[in-house]
């Protein structure tokens, strides 16, 4: 660890962001992102540089044919610089919240490239259970497929490492290929060695087992990157973090509506605080700006705050509020129920107040019967309410 971090640190300078101190966070993601690409190219080509030339001195056409595919290999390594680039390019017009998806694209691009190797692995398997390879087995041959396997899998390791450094899966599903082609060149080795002692069927079973292995791991890695497009709910504890700070400020009761919008490392935040509707409106300022210097120091974004007054010592208010988490409670799990309001009209009360539901029920038939029978209880057993306005939503976490 400490050899990849100084290899890091001299290309890309390895710093805290907010203190300026040195630390384990890189205030550069697309110059790692670069590394790991350029790194992967450089020794790409080398190998198939070595096994081209080492190929055709010692006749091994499964050399030759293997320093071709290394070659072939930068291409997922070009998609990882040509990708980081981008998405470390500043936000502009058209791109105001930057360009930090296009890193989640590359993630997708790279892991269909490994599902293809993964399948081709496959495709090879039925191959040689059908038709043995006839190898010759050579020291110089052995030699240059294990420094291919060693090679390939320290690659793998650096990107892997580089990754959970970052946080990145375009990172660590280029990592993934390069673990499997030393899982490849492993198992052309076993080949090789257990056709010398006329053995055969190991090297296509396990190629069988490996190229699963790569299969399911690529669905995996392009299901996150389709979910981090089309958007997911945020890190938990990321999320935690966030309300622990907006929490601990002693003017709000209470934080909801919250939408998080991620575009790379820049994350897009909005959410409602409570606060006590005897603040003053430029006191209610003051509590959403020093919500906003806390979490920019803090959590590295700038939040939008809307602040919801609240009555805390209305009697009915309080009574309305419990009552209706009791009725909720047996009703619909889970839920959230804020902005409990009494609007006084000419002659009579309207209650309102907003109920955020998990989206997959907030348009069933049920859904709307049940808050129909909601408002019917209510009309009876507050006879001064003559009408409950209930404002549904299901976007919110």
């Amino acid at each position: 660890m400490n050899l990849y971090k100084c290899f890091v640190e001299r290309f890309c300078p390895i710093v805290d962001p907010r203190s300026g101190a040195r630390s384990n966070v890189s205030h550069d993601r697309s110059c790692i992102g670069k590394l790991e690409g350029w790194t992967s190219i450089l020794l790409n080509l080398l190998l198939g540089g070595l096994k081209l030339v080492f190929g055709i001195i010692s006749g091994s056409l499964a050399l030759v044919a293997d320093a071709f595919h290394s070659l072939s290999d930068c291409a997922t390594s070009i998609v990882v610089v040509v990708g980081f680039t981008i998405a470390g390019r500043q936000p502009d017009k058209q791109h105001p919240f930057g360009h930090g998806r296009v890193e989640a694209i590359t993630t997708l691009v790279i892991s269909v490239l490994l599902l293809f190797a993964g399948v081709e692995m496959l495709r090879s398997t039925v191959t040689r259970f059908n038709q043995p390879p006839s190898v010759i087995l050579t020291p110089l041959v052995i030699g240059v497929v294990v420094l291919s396997i060693v090679l390939k899998e320290l690659l793998a390791h650096f990107g892997r490492w580089l990754g959970r450094l970052i946080d990145s899966d375009a990172l660590e599903a280029d990592a993934w290929h390069h673990h499997s082609d030393a899982l490849s060149s492993l198992l052309v080795l076993a080949a090789m060695i257990m056709s010398h002692f006329g053995i055969r069927f190991v090297d296509p079973f396990m190629g069988g087992v490996v190229a699963i292995m790569i299969g399911w791991m690529a669905v995996n890695i392009l299901r996150r990157a389709v979910n981090t497009l089309v958007g997911v709910k945020p890190d938990p504890q990321f999320l935690e973090e966030m309300l622990q700070i907006i929490r601990d400020h002693g003017e709000v009761v209470g934080v909801h509506d919250i939408i998080v919008n991620s575009y790379g490392e820049r994350n897009i935040v909005s959410f409602h605080v409570e606060v006590n509707r005897r603040v003053t409106l430029l006191e209610s300022h003051d509590i959403a700006e020093q919500l906003i210097f806390v979490l920019q120091d803090k959590m590295g974004f700038t939040p939008t705050i809307h602040v919801d007054p609240v009555d805390l010592e209305d009697p009915l208010i309080l009574e309305l509020r419990k009552f209706l988490n009791q009725r909720l409670e047996k009703l619909i799990i889970p839920f959230a129920c804020h902005d409990v309001r009494l609007n006084d009209k000419a002659s009579s009360q309207e209650l309102s107040f907003d109920l955020t539901l998990p989206p997959e029920i907030c348009e069933k038939e049920e859904t709307a019967a049940i808050l129909d029978s909601l408002k019917e209880e209510i009309l009876d057993h507050y006879t001064d309410i003559k009408e409950v306005r209930i404002q549904v939503t299901g976007f919110f976490i």
